[in-house]
C-alpha cells in the first residue's frame, strides 16, 4: 500500500530506513516495527509487544489482552494501520493507545463469543455487549475511530463495524451531563445571527470612521500624557475632553464632549443604533468609555459570529489570529473557505482546520481592524510577542480606559451571555422569548430541558457558546426540521463540505479531530429523529400512495410509543430515510437514482410510477417552482431532441406531479 509511511517525527528514522515502510500489508512478523534510542531493531510486527520508548511511549502489549489468535491477527493489521496510514495517526504513539484500547474490547467481545473481529457487523444479537465494553468517557472518539474504519475498510483490509453498528453505538451514548447542550430554536438561531450579521455590517461601513476617531484620541492622549510627564499640565488633562479650559497651549483638547466628536466624525447614529447611553455628570449622554465598550461588543459579535458558521469551541476562537483565514482551492471542490488556529486539544492540534462560510472573512476583518487598533497602545512586550498579527480578542489597551483587561496578548475567553447583559440593548427581549414552536423544537432535541429552571414557554432563552456548536451539528445532518427561509445562510453548503471532508478524505488537511467526532455522531443520531417524524406527521410528509411504505410492525410499534423498539429496528438497518428534493426516500440500503441531481425517477415523470418508497414533503414546495421555473428557462435555450431537453421535461414533469400530490393530500 503506497500511502502507509513512517509518520512519527523523529530523527532515529529517515526514508532510507527499513522501518519507514510496510514492504506489505500486513506486513511479515520479521519486519520491524520499532527501534531503540540508538536505531537499533527492537520489536518485530510478530512480537507480543511493541515498544516504542525512543518515540516516549511504552508501546502495546497484545499479550496482556487475552485473544485469541485470529482477533489478535485483527487488532495488529488495525493497529499497524493506524500507526502508518495519514489519515489515522493522530501525531504520536502515546495518542493512539485510545484506538488500541477500542480494538482490544470490541475483540475481547468477539473472542468471548467465538467470533472474529472482521465478522462482528453480522451478529446484531451481541450489539449490545459491544456498546457495554466500550462505554466511558472516550465513547464518541471510540464511533469516531470505527467511521474512519469504515470509510478506509477496503484499504484495512477488512470491516470492523458497518453503519448498522455504528448507528446502535452512537445511539446508545450515555450523555455525560444531566441535561444536554440545548439545541437554538431555528427563530430564535436566526434572529440572532440576523442581529449580528447586522452589527459587523454597520462596523465595517463605518470602519474608516472609526479609525481616524480612534487614532485622533489616541494621538491626544499621547501628546497630553508627554506634555504631563513634561510637567505642562496636571495627571487629570491627559484627556482632550476634560479641563477644556486648563493648558491650552501645551496639550491637545476638543472643543466640546465625546458626544460631540461622535456627530464630527460620523460616528453619532452607529452608536445610537448599537451602543445605549448612561447617566454621566446628570446628563444621559456617550462618554469615552462608551467607544471601548463599542470596540468591545464588536470583537464579541465577530467570535460569535464565527462560531455561528463553524463547529468550534468557544477557546478555539479566541485563540485564534487575525491571519486564520484562508481559501484552499481543492482538485475536486473547488475554493473552500478555512480556519485555522489552536485546538484545545493537545494532541499535535496546534494547526487545525475547521471548514466554514466565506461570509466569516468579515467577522475575521471586523475583529482584525478593533485588534490592530488596540494593538498601538499596547505594552512594548505585548506588540513584540504578536508581532504583526494579533489574536482577534486582543485586550483593550485603549489609554483612556481606567484599567485594561489584561496584561497579556489575547483574552481567555468571551462570554455569549454579555450580549443580553453588558450589551442590554442588542437583543430585543420580545424576539427572545420562547414560544410554544420554540419550545417544541428544543424539546424535541433535548427532552429534559424543561428541568432548567430559565427555560419555559414566555421566558427569554439564554444563550452560550456551545449551543451554536450544537445546533449547527444537528442541523447539518437533521436540516429538513429547519427551514431555508428561517436559517438564510450556507447551512447545506457547509454540510456537504464537512460530510466530504471528514467522510471521503478529498484535502490533504487534517481538519480538528473533536469535530469530526461530533459531526459523526450527530450524523448517526438523525436518521432516527427523521424517520421517526415521518410517521408522526403525516401533513407535514406525504405519502404519493394510500399509505407509506412501512411495515405494520414498525407502524404498530410507533402508534403504541414503544419507540425504543422502533429505534432498534432502526439500528438494525430495517428501515432507510434520508433526504431527497422531493422530500425522503424511506429504501432500505443504497438507492441507485439518488433524488438529488434528478427526482423524474421518485416522481414516476420518464414513464413510471411513483416510487413506493418516496415521500413528498410540503415545505420544499416553494424551492422546487423556483427550480421549475429555472428548467423551463433552460428548456427555451436547448434543442428540442437533445438527451438535455428530455431530461429537463421530466424534471418539470415530476415537480408537476409533486404539486400534484400535495395539494391533493
Amino acid at each position: 500500500m503506497n500511502n502507509l509511511k513512517f509518520l512519527h517525527n523523529t530523527t532515529l528514522v529517515s526514508t532510507n530506513s527499513k522501518i519507514y515502510r510496510p514492504p506489505c500489508f500486513p506486513p511479515p512478523d520479521d519486519w520491524v516495527v520499532s527501534v531503540d534510542r540508538f536505531g537499533n531493531d527492537l520489536s518485530f510486527y510478530g512480537d507480543d509487544k511493541w515498544d516504542f520508548s525512543a518515540f516516549g511511549y511504552a508501546g502495546y502489549n497484545f499479550k496482556k489482552q487475552g485473544l485469541d489468535q485470529i482477533n489478535l491477527a485483527l487488532v495488529k493489521q488495525a493497529m499497524i494501520f493506524v500507526l502508518y496510514h495519514p489519515n489515522f495517526f493522530p501525531g504520536s504513539y502515546q495518542s493512539a493507545k485510545t484506538h488500541f484500547q477500542l480494538l482490544v474490547k470490541m475483540a475481547k467481545v468477539c473472542s468471548f463469543n467465538n467470533i472474529a473481529l472482521n465478522e462482528l457487523f453480522r451478529f446484531p444479537k451481541i450489539f449490545n455487549d459491544v456498546s457495554q465494553a466500550i462505554h466511558c468517557s472516550k465513547t464518541g472518539e471510540y464511533i469516531s475511530y470505527l467511521h474512519k474504519f469504515l470509510v478506509h475498510s477496503e484499504e484495512l483490509g477488512f470491516v470492523i463495524a458497518d453503519k448498522k453498528l455504528i448507528g446502535y453505538l452512537a445511539y446508545n451514548i450515555k450523555e455525560k451531563h444531566s441535561v444536554q447542550t440545548p439545541y437554538i430554536p431555528p427563530r430564535i438561531f436566526s434572529y440572532q445571527l440576523k442581529r449580528i450579521n447586522d452589527c459587523l455590517d454597520d462596523f465595517l461601513n463605518h470602519q474608516h470612521e472609526i479609525r481616524n476617531a480612534f487614532n485622533w484620541i489616541s494621538d491626544a492622549y499621547r501628546k497630553n500624557t508627554i506634555a504631563y510627564l513634561e510637567g505642562k499640565c496636571d495627571a487629570g488633562s491627559t484627556s482632550p475632553f476634560s479641563s477644556r479650559n486648563y493648558y491650552k497651549k501645551s496639550r491637545i483638547i476638543y472643543p466640546g464632549n465625546f458626544e460631540l466628536l461622535l456627530k464630527d466624525f460620523g460616528l453619532l447614529e452607529l452608536f445610537t443604533k448599537w451602543v445605549e447611553k448612561t447617566e454621566f455628570n446628570r446628563q444621559i449622554i456617550y462618554s469615552l468609555s462608551h467607544f471601548s465598550q463599542y470596540l468591545n461588543l464588536i470583537r464579541l459579535v465577530s467570535i460569535v459570529y464565527i462560531l455561528n458558521y463553524s463547529l468550534q469551541r468557544r477557546d478555539e476562537a479566541c485563540s485564534m489570529k487575525t491571519d486564520c483565514f484562508s481559501i484552499e482551492v481543492d482538485h475536486k471542490l473547488g475554493p473552500i473557505a478555512l480556519l485555522s488556529g489552536e485546538t484545545t486539544k493537545t494532541d499535535d492540534d496546534s494547526d487545525a482546520r475547521w471548514v466554514t462560510a466565506k461570509s466569516v472573512e468579515k467577522a475575521v476583518r471586523a475583529a482584525s481592524i478593533v485588534a490592530n487598533l488596540r494593538l498601538q497602545n499596547a505594552p512594548e512586550e505585548v506588540k513584540n510577542l504578536v508581532g504583526d498579527n494579533p489574536y482577534l480578542v486582543t485586550p483593550a489597551y485603549e489609554p483612556w480606559r481606567s484599567g485594561i483587561d489584561v496584561a497579556e496578548p489575547k483574552l481567555k475567553y468571551l462570554d455569549y451571555g454579555v450580549l443580553d447583559t453588558i450589551h442590554r440593548s442588542f437583543f430585543d427581549k420580545k424576539e427572545l422569548l420562547i414560544t410554544e414552536d420554540d419550545a417544541q423544537i428544543a424539546l424535541s432535541l433535548t427532552p429534559n430541558l424543561d428541568t432548567k429552571d430559565w427555560f419555559g414557554v414566555g421566558k427569554p432563552w439564554r444563550f452560550s457558546a456551545h449551543q451554536l456548536r450544537r445546533t449547527i451539528c444537528v442541523n447539518m445532518f437533521a436540516s429538513n426540521m429547519v427551514s431555508d427561509s428561517s436559517l438564510q445562510f450556507e447551512m447545506k453548503h457547509l454540510s456537504r463540505l464537512m460530510s466530504l471532508y471528514y467522510g471521503r478524505n478529498y484535502t490533504k488537511l487534517r481538519l480538528n479531530s473533536d469535530v469530526e467526532t461530533q459531526l459523526i455522531i450527530e450524523s448517526y443520531k438523525a436518521i432516527y429523529r427523521q424517520f421517526t417524524d415521518v410517521l408522526e406527521n403525516s401533513y407535514e410528509y406525504v405519502a404519493p400512495h394510500s399509505k407509506i411504505n412501512v411495515p405494520l410492525e414498525i407502524v404498530n410499534l410507533l402508534e403504541n410509543k414503544e419507540e425504543r423498539q422502533f429505534i432498534d429496528l432502526a439500528k438494525k438497518g430495517e428501515v432507510g430515510c434520508r433526504l431527497t428534493l422531493l422530500g425522503l426516500c424511506l429504501k432500505r440500503g443504497l438507492c441507485e437514482y439518488g433524488g438529488i441531481e434528478s427526482v423524474s425517477k421518485c416522481a414516476g415523470s420518464d414513464g413510471g410510477n411513483i416510487c413506493s418508497d418516496a415521500i413528498f414533503m410540503r415545505r420544499n414546495k416553494d424551492k422546487l417552482i423556483k427550480l421549475r421555473d429555472a428548467h423551463e428557462i433552460e428548456l427555451k435555450q436547448v434543442e428540442i431532441h437533445s438527451p438535455r431537453y428530455k431530461a429537463l421535461s421530466n424534471e418539470i414533469q415530476a415537480v408537476g406531479i409533486y404539486l400534484d400530490v400535495i395539494e391533493r393530500k
